[in-house]
């Protein structure tokens, strides 16, 4: 009977796998693959921003404000100091986009309409001028 017992735990310490020591990390190795990463994804920013300038010019502000908001995202992964002007460009985009978008559904009388797109501004820019001033005539205007 032992030996069984014995015969079944040496097979079981033979089939169950063995754990593996953590392996070191080569800090140079860890910095090159984040250099890496966050030059992906200044490219990407940067496609971004030309993608949401070119919709913006054919007037598609819908699609054009989503890719803004992606591309203000990836500025703030990457240091809004760092991609300062990429960051504003987005954030200028983002206010007029909306703006566009929110005179569009006022021309139709959607006035709550109007007003809830102009308050997406907000979170991006609280202070945007535009937009308070198009919040306060929509306002009057309702």
């Amino acid at each position: 009977m032992k030996s069984r017992l014995v015969a079944l735990v040496l097979l079981g310490c033979l089939v169950l796998p063995t754990i593996a020591a953590p392996a070191v990390i080569d800090p140079a190795v860890l910095a090159e693959e984040e250099a890496l990463r966050r030059s992906e994804r200044k490219v990407v920013l940067e496609a971004n921003l030309a993608r949401a300038r070119q919709l913006q010019k054919e007037k598609n502000f819908a699609d054009a404000v989503k890719l803004y908001e992606e591309a203000v995202g990836h500025a703030k992964l990457l240091g809004t100091d760092v991609v300062e002007k990429q960051y504003r460009d987005a954030l200028a985009g983002i206010a007029h986009c909306r703006l566009q978008i929110a005179v569009a559904l006022q021309e139709k009388y959607d006035f709550k309409g109007a007003s809830a797109e102009a308050d997406k501004v907000f979170p991006y820019d609280p202070t945007n001028r535009q937009a308070k001033e198009f919040k306060r005539f929509n306002d009057r205007v309702e």
